[in-house]
């Protein structure tokens, strides 16, 4: 880590990176649960800064490329929801105010940003 972001990640990248990583492990874990297992996942994590001082979060989007045979995007779907707001320990570390969404591109085929409803969020 760096605390200026020059030589590494700053501390809030760090956050938001064990945040995805985190939804990640989860997300696999849930499929291959339901004999659906992810043959490829990329995420890209973006934050939104508050423009004062501290700087914080203030919402959270992650955005999934998942590849595998037999998955389908209302479970697949469901997983990343889970696993964002249920089973993931630093996401459920963070302030219950700030918005979690994600989008997921499931085989090639693009979808919606979602927003993650509140009341899983807890």
């Amino acid at each position: 880590m760096d605390g200026s972001g020059e030589t590494g990640p700053s501390p809030v990248d760090t956050l938001i990176n064990a945040f995805a990583s985190c939804a990640s492990v989860d997300v696999v874990e849930i499929l291959a649960k339901r004999r659906t297992p992810v043959e490829r996942m990329v995420i890209e994590a973006h934050a939104e800064r508050a423009d004062a001082v501290p700087a914080r979060v203030i919402s959270l989007r992650l955005d999934y490329q998942i590849d595998g045979g037999g998955l389908d995007r209302a479970t697949t779907e469901r997983a990343i929801e889970l696993a964002m707001t249920k089973y993931c320990s630093v996401g459920a570390s963070l302030d219950p105010a700030i918005p979690f969404e994600y989008s997921l591109t499931l085989n090639g085929e693009a979808g919606a940003v979602m927003p993650l409803p509140k009341t899983l969020q807890t």
